[in-house]
């Protein structure tokens, strides 16, 4: 029975790794990672715990319950437009590269390279910067957690100076970095638990601000969430108020009085939350029977965060005593509404917010945990992929992987040193930091539907399909998404308080320009420029001419796909 299953499992790797040879790329990683794992990593990076916690605040402040529900549902439907499209394009192109390897397949031969350049800096610098944002907040949650500790225990809370919050952001990168050196088999179980801990935490939530459950993390934590605190809140928000209440107090107070304008920054909330939707794509090489997994785990991670998002969200505007005590700096939560809430439902129940903070322990802090153990997971695959096609600097080293696991050992400390590095303005300045940081999430909006939008323009009789078809579908599922896109690009660009200041400048689109301009300007400059040095992916003849013999291989950047024996004839 056993030398069955190896012997299945060994068919299901050569098919793959037919795929990947068939885009003239060699096989070397371990195809460890299930169809059930990568959906795990998807899950466990969009993390509905840690998209919540991190902006309900934004969604209070800027329209209130009516927008942080509505736009919940409105923005998750266009999301799945998104997630559609880039489900077609990983089931055809099973690479780690990602939306940098499908801007060099469908943008046309003559801008290729440079497309494909462009594309895979401004991802590096999204996805690298994003990793360093999720430990952030996971630095920032630790102090939060002491401060309601204190607040608990009826004694001030402590101080905490640049160079300790500092040493704090540096061992959560340690510790993610730890997770990831363990090979694939410790990886992926902790993938696996960490997205099922956020889904059952959300669940949990809704239910006991209903009644205390523990259950397994990321899914765990949003089902725990969802149940927990409706069952504990001693009163509850009316339906009109959940469904219907729009606050503008908090954005006036801000400047901001046009209702539009208030709508618009308060979708910031479902925006970031579904930013991580791309993990799948990175661990394709690692994946079995990939075209069909691939595809699958974009669109259960999609489907999820919606469903279990919107159960958590409901639970906490039911349950939340005040949005005013919720959003406010002052309280022992620091701001995060979420945790907030979770403190003061226990209070009123109990009279001891003891397991609030217990329970905010478990879920919303290990769940920021597990994201960022996952975004270093792949963010470390997007160097590897790099590395082998020879995008960045030290690309023999960055492109190397550990022979013994078979997993890109070089990549994962390497971008950790890189988190490391880019939390150092935190010692100075948190506008320089925040400003570094916001860039990841009007990047990747940019990133996700731009391969959308060249499968239906310029790439669209370049494009050969997978197992995952959109078929006539394609087309105004493209037109969505670049609308999205664009309409992301302009709102999130604008200032979310008047008057604009140093302090409150959003310099989203400032750093973008200068990520584009920095990778223009070191392809084109003269003599060393990386027009002579770099050819686009990697392209391994050998591994093309094997699949090309058997009748597999795809055909060249800028020409249709033709079948083999007319290519070989050529």
């Amino acid at each position: 029975m056993d030398a069955r299953k190896d012997i299945d499992a060994q068919v299901l790797v050569e098919d793959d790794d037919a795929k990947l040879r068939s885009l003239g790329i060699t096989p070397v990683l371990d195809r460890a990672w299930t169809g059930f794992s990568t959906a795990m990593i998807v899950m466990s990076s969009m993390s509905i715990l840690t998209s919540i916690i991190a902006s309900f605040d934004v969604a209070l402040i800027f329209g209130g319950p009516v927008v942080a529900v509505w736009g919940w549902v409105v923005v998750s439907a266009i999301v799945m437009c998104v997630a559609l499209n880039m489900a077609e394009l990983s089931s055809a192109y099973t690479t780690s590269g990602g939306m940098y390897y499908w801007t060099y397949r469908l943008v046309g031969a003559k801008y290729a390279h440079f497309a494909s350049w462009v594309a895979g800096w401004l991802n590096l610098v999204a996805q690298l910067s994003g990793n360093a944002a999720q430990t952030a907040l996971m630095a920032d949650l630790t102090i939060t957690l002491v401060d309601m500790v204190a607040a608990y225990n009826g004694t001030e809370p402590p101080e905490f100076s640049k160079g300790q919050m500092y040493g704090i952001y540096v061992a959560w990168c340690l510790a993610a970095t730890a997770a990831n050196s363990l090979g694939d088999k410790v990886n992926i179980r902790m993938n696996e638990f960490a997205g099922i801990w956020n889904l059952v935490g959300a669940v949990v939530m809704t239910i006991v601000l209903p009644a205390e459950f523990a259950g397994v993390w990321n899914l765990v934590g949003a089902v725990v969430l969802t149940i927990v605190l409706p069952a504990m809140a001693t009163s509850h928000q009316p339906a009109s108020y959940v469904f219907g209440h729009f606050e503008t107090a908090q954005a006036e107070a801000a400047g901001i009085t046009n209702p539009v304008y208030v709508v618009c920054l308060g979708l910031l909330l479902p925006a970031w939350a579904f930013t991580g939707l791309d993990s799948a794509e990175y661990m394709a090489e690692e994946t079995q029977k990939a075209t069909r997994s691939q595809p699958r785990a974009i669109l259960m991670g999609c489907v999820a965060m919606f469903v279990f998002g919107l159960g958590l969200i409901l639970s906490l505007l039911f349950s939340m005593p005040s949005l005013e005590g919720a959003i406010d700096p002052d309280s022992p939560s620091g701001g995060y509404a979420m945790a907030q809430i979770m403190y003061d439902v226990f209070l009123q129940r109990t009279g001891s917010p003891l397991g609030g903070i217990v329970l905010f322990a478990l879920f919303p802090l290990v769940g920021v945990y597990t994201c960022s153990m996952s975004s270093l997971t792949y963010a470390a695959r997007i160097l590897f992929s790099y590395g082998r096609d020879r995008l960045v600097p030290c690309a023999d080293w960055w492109g190397s992987f550990n022979h013994r696991t078979r997993t890109p050992q070089n990549a994962v400390w390497g971008a950790t040193g890189i988190a490391i590095l880019l939390g150092l303005p935190m010692l100075g300045s948190s506008v320089a930091f925040e400003s570094l940081l916001s860039l990841s999430t009007i990047a990747l909006f940019v990133l996700y539907a731009g391969p959308a939008t060249l499968r239906i323009t310029c790439g669209r009789r370049l494009f050969l399909p997978g197992v995952f078809k959109l078929g006539c579908w394609a087309y105004p599922l493209g037109v969505i998404s670049t609308l999205w896109w664009i309409f992301s690009l302009i709102v999130f660009s604008l200032p979310t308080e008047y008057p604009v200041t140093g302090d409150n400048f959003n310099s989203a689109p400032v750093t973008l320009g200068a990520v584009l301009l920095l990778a223009s300007a070191w392809y084109w400059v003269p003599g060393i420029g990386a027009k002579k040095r770099f050819n686009g992916p990697s392209f391994d003849v050998v591994a093309f001419e094997r699949q090309l013999l058997l009748g597999e291989a795809e055909s060249g950047i800028g020409q249709p796909a033709k079948p083999a024996q007319q290519m070989l004839q050529q």
